[in-house]
């Protein structure tokens, strides 16, 4: 993927314009890539090169304009974020010579998951998220304690304490719906075991009355 990255030139991107367009549709959220499983940030960060910012001809942060946009249009603005990442020196093929999943290179996890949380603090810090959505989590590397870890690392970020004026971003994963309490699948832990439908539907309507434009992460409106 590394090679389409100097291609990368989105130079009719109008943020005002996918906001008005997913207002006027009755869309009340939405939902981007920060980063997927290829490592490539659609953000400007201070820990990675490997961004919209810095390593295409476009040199912007598509995700700051759209964060922008939807505050001034009153629509929730989400982020999709990937604990996987195949560019990242600590990770690399598994035995079968795929990327998905990826395997981890001895004793450089830690490396990788403070270069995680490095990346996720500045995405709540900057762009105030209204859910952090996790997909890349079923590697066998990653564990129930990591995902535990991961919903600490949120609490911590620096002025996050008072809920209204900087309300905490609901977690969950590609596979299950938005748990408003952070347990381990609602922080990007592989599934233990299935939920039962009656897990899912309670989790669902909990989701609904605390987050009410967002009844599940299962197919959320606007995301790339």
């Amino acid at each position: 993927y590394e090679k389409f990255a100097p291609q990368f030139n989105p130079v009719k991107f109008n943020a005002a314009e996918w906001v008005a367009i997913a207002k006027n549709a009755g869309m009340k959220y939405i939902v981007i890539t920060s980063k997927h499983h290829d490592g490539f940030s659609m953000f400007d960060s201070k820990v990675s090169d490997y961004t919209a910012a810095k390593s295409t001809p476009y040199k912007k942060d598509p995700l700051k304009e759209l964060s922008r946009e939807c505050k001034k249009a009153g629509i929730k603005f989400c982020v999709y974020h990937s604990i996987m990442d195949w560019h990242h020196p600590a990770q690399m093929k598994s035995a079968k010579g795929e990327y998905n999943s990826s395997r981890m290179a001895a004793d450089r996890k830690d490396e990788y998951v403070k270069y995680m949380k490095g990346q996720l603090r500045e995405l709540i810090e900057n762009y105030d998220p209204a859910v952090l959505w996790f997909d890349g989590e079923w590697c066998d590397w990653w564990t129930e304690p990591d995902a535990q870890d991961l919903g600490g690392a949120h609490l911590e970020v620096p002025g996050r304490h008072n809920r209204q004026r900087h309300p905490q971003p609901t977690t969950c994963s590609s596979r299950h719906p938005a748990i408003p309490d952070r347990d381990a699948h609602s922080l990007g832990v592989r599934a233990l075991r299935t939920p039962s439908i009656g897990e899912v539907a309670g989790a669902v309507v909990e989701s609904m009355r605390v987050f009410p434009s967002q009844a599940t992460c299962e197919g959320a409106a606007g995301q790339t």
